[in-house]
């Protein structure tokens, strides 16, 4: 890890046996922080985010990614967004100056932002439509109530409606400033030049004073079983989740199931896998894994 003049946190990882660079642009805000009654706001402002620059609108934005055969994307979770993008490495002065450009003067024009609203409801309609989405997002939910994990990422109709472009603006200027992002580099770089492009987005973010920080709570595990039942009589399959709250990642008895999980469903060849599409013949799958979290 190096750290720039601004103490942010630079993570590169080179190899040169193929010209092609991975980079991430991570921005310590996740979906758990979201005001309550305001779910999805993290999540619907990174995607305003990669919609147009100050210079460039959507459209332009992202026939000049395609063009030089490039991808940057947005993602969201629950304790941080991140941009990530992959190219050439003969294109990466280009492909970073975009990417700082996203992060540092996204347009965030009200008319994308009203877009994304449209789709992220939309996108609820199909996670309600695919049984094996639907299943795992009240497994989460339910899984630790009264945790932050607990809460969607995208957002439900009533808190998306709650949202103006205000929202995500003070957002956007609330969090996205030095002190408050990690940047990594893997591929064909040096340490020098990840070093100094690293440099040209952090200078032109504010120093802005964070706010402070969520509290997260610990969850006590359940005191009983829970079963919870999406019915929908008109389906021919099930998708089920069975499981609970396992121990911290810094505990001894995480690294002991580390093993159990992958012999027994964390793989394609594991016990349980075998157990049902080998030995049973059934053209179904069942895996185990263990989640990582705060």
């Amino acid at each position: 890890m190096l750290n720039t003049a601004q103490t942010t946190p630079v993570f590169i990882e080179s190899s040169h046996d193929i010209p092609l660079i991975g980079f991430n642009i991570l921005v310590r805000k996740g979906a758990s922080e979201d005001v309550l009654g305001q779910e999805g706001l993290t999540a619907v402002t990174a995607e305003t985010m990669r919609r147009g620059t100050q210079e460039l609108s959507r459209t332009e934005l992202d026939n000049k990614i395609e063009y030089y055969g490039a991808s940057i994307s947005m993602t969201t979770g629950r304790y941080a967004f991140s941009l990530s993008g992959l190219c050439l490495s003969r294109h990466i002065d280009t492909l970073w100056a975009l990417a700082s450009d996203i992060i540092a003067t996204p347009s965030m024009k009200e008319d994308e932002f009203k877009k994304v609203i449209r789709e992220s409801i939309f996108s609820l309609d199909e996670i309600r439509n695919d049984d094996s989405d639907l299943a795992n997002r009240y497994f989460t939910k339910y899984v630790s109530v009264g945790h932050p994990a607990a809460r969607t990422i995208i957002g439900t109709k009533q808190s998306l409606d709650a949202i103006d472009i205000n929202h995500a603006r003070n957002l956007l200027n609330t969090y996205v400033v030095r002190d408050n992002i990690i940047v990594g580099f893997s591929g064909d770089i040096t340490q020098t030049k990840g070093q100094r492009l690293s440099e040209q987005l952090i200078t032109r973010l504010p120093q802005t004073k964070l706010p402070p920080k969520t509290k997260h709570i610990t969850v006590a595990p359940l005191d009983s079983k829970h079963t919870y039942i999406i019915d929908k009589p008109e389906r021919t399959q099930v998708q089920w989740s069975l499981g609970h709250g396992a121990p911290q990642c810094g505990h001894p008895d995480y690294l002991k199931l580390l093993p159990i999980e992958t012999v027994f469903g964390g793989t394609f060849t594991s016990r349980l896998m075998q157990e049902i599409r080998a030995k049973r013949g059934w053209s179904y799958g069942a895996e185990c894994s263990i989640s990582q979290g705060r």
